[in-house]
């Protein structure tokens, strides 16, 4: 568990984007202050920001989609209360301003939740009092596939058909890496780029460079779960046999 939300706190961080600082400064403008009240009458909702935890980044998939959710009422309470002059002076605020000048933010948070949902799953596999170790090594592969094969080329992971060749991989190796235009970006976050496109809000370069960000991201967090992997250790390989490999030996 800790190399999972290890590994999705580097790529994050490799993005570039602060999502951790923008998510807990979200939380922190609206906790217990009177901005609550103002965000409400300005908004006409009572849906807040939920609490942001820097140690369980795989599991703050609610705080990023509580975010998305009310991401149009935080800009139009960030707008109201600067054009009134009664915006707060704290740090936060600032934060979570900056983010609302940044017409891919939403983008950005689509493609954390769309990350981490994936790794959530696997992590909950082996959350219970059962036996799992035998099933460590599938897993380990299936999430490192998913992962690398967003933004690594094809021929690359088919190569990579025993546990060894996979971990063996260079995720930083830039020649081993998809077209930015073949990049897995996921469905919502192609959506949101779309729309984006068509109020003509950025660039070409501006949605390429995400996309960079979006390898990066990516690369991070498959060489983070490499640097410390379970297929690495005979133990694992020993164990991920599975029943029905063993019987088929029998």
């Amino acid at each position: 568990m800790r190399i999972v939300h290890g590994s999705f706190q580097k790529g994050a961080r490799e993005s570039g984007w602060e999502i951790a600082n923008i998510l807990r400064s979200l939380w922190q403008i609206f906790h217990d202050v009177p901005a609550r009240k103002d965000f409400s009458l300005i908004t006409g909702t009572d849906v807040f920001p939920l609490q942001f935890c820097q140690h369980r980044w795989v599991e703050d998939i609610k705080v990023a989609e509580r975010a998305l959710e009310i991401w149009p009422h935080v800009d139009k309470y960030v707008k109201t209360v600067t054009m009134e002059g009664k915006a707060p002076t704290s740090t936060s605020f600032f934060t979570v301003s900056s983010a609302c000048d940044d017409v891919l933010i939403q983008s950005k948070l689509e493609f954390c939740v769309s990350v981490a949902k994936p790794t959530q799953e696997s992590l909950v596999k082996f959350q219970n009092e059962a036996p799992m170790a035998p099933y460590l090594g599938p897993s380990s592969k299936a999430l490192l596939m998913n992962t690398m094969g967003r933004f690594l080329k094809s021929e690359v992971l088919e190569k990579a058909d025993k546990f060894k060749k996979l971990s063996s991989i260079d995720p930083a190796d830039n020649k081993n890496d998809k077209h930015l235009k073949q990049v897995g970006l996921g469905f919502a976050v192609r959506d949101t780029l779309k729309k984006v496109t068509e109020k003509k809000a950025a660039s070409e370069l501006c949605i390429l460079s995400f996309k960079n960000d979006c390898v990066k991201f990516l690369s991070a967090i498959a060489s983070k779960l490499l640097e410390i992997c379970p297929l690495k250790y005979p133990l694992v390989l020993l164990t991920c046999l599975s029943r029905q490999h063993t019987s088929t030996k029998l």
